[in-house]
């Protein structure tokens, strides 16, 4: 009996461990906001995001598809904040913005599709 509940304070101090680190890491600034590749109906595109200490970027670019559309991007700070789109070619867009806390990237492929979130 002792040894399971020795046991089971193990694993009880060991989730909570992990729980808080789990909270630390969702609440700690960004310096790396993202980066995957994400498939739509008409290709699959390369969003990443970045930055840190008020120097942010984010881009879009081509992987493969047929969508011939313009490529867009734009900033959305901490306080809701979204920066002007930028339109880049059908195969890449990007911009940085300084003087921002930026908390995501967000990433268009061609006008009609929907935006992606880094």
């Amino acid at each position: 009996m002792r040894t399971t509940v020795k046991r089971w304070q193990k694993v009880t101090v060991a989730g909570a461990v992990a729980a808080l680190g789990m909270t630390l890491m969702s609440t700690a600034p960004a310096d790396a906001l993202g980066a995957r590749n994400v498939s739509r109906s008409c290709g699959t595109n390369y969003i990443a995001s970045g930055g840190g200490g008020g120097n942010f970027w984010a881009q879009t670019t081509k992987v493969s598809g047929t969508c011939e559309g313009t490529l867009s991007v734009a900033l959305q700070s901490r306080d809701g904040y979204i920066s002007p789109r930028v339109y880049g070619s059908n195969t890449q867009a990007f911009t940085r913005i300084y003087n921002i806390d930026a908390i995501r990237g967000l990433h268009w492929g061609c006008n009609s599709c929907n935006v992606s979130v880094t």
